[in-house]
């Protein structure tokens, strides 16, 4: 029984809500996605900053020698660039590695070669 009057049937509006709810759903994941996303750059832009103040610090207020230390949140490794057992110069290429944690079990690792003094001898 069909009738001449306007508006829409009760199969129409339900189509019409199933497709609003569906859009809704991919406008939620996605931007439910793009706020984690946001924090993990937060951290990993947070931990790059701190991982540059702790390589300028190294031949200023840390020592240039073959060591290792662990600061807040940070570790650094300083070994002698190239081979070891080459006879040592006036200076020499020191490899500088801070390694950072960024969070969910990534981790943000700087390196650098400096230049410094030669190894004591021993």
């Amino acid at each position: 029984m069909m009738t001449d009057r306007p508006g829409f049937t009760l199969i129409e509006t339900l189509i019409a809500f199933a497709i609003l709810a569906m859009a809704a759903g991919a406008l939620y994941q996605t931007l439910g996605t793009a706020a984690v996303r946001r924090r993990a750059i937060g951290r990993e832009t947070a931990a790059a900053l701190l991982g540059q103040s702790v390589l300028a610090r190294v031949g200023q207020d840390m020592e240039l020698r073959a060591s290792a230390a662990d600061g807040p949140g940070w570790h650094l490794d300083i070994s002698r660039h190239g081979d070891p057992a080459a006879p040592a110069l006036l200076v020499v290429g020191w490899d500088v590695v801070v390694t950072l944690p960024t969070g969910g079990g990534r981790t943000l690792r700087l390196s650098t070669i400096r230049l410094g003094g030669a190894p004591a001898p021993p």
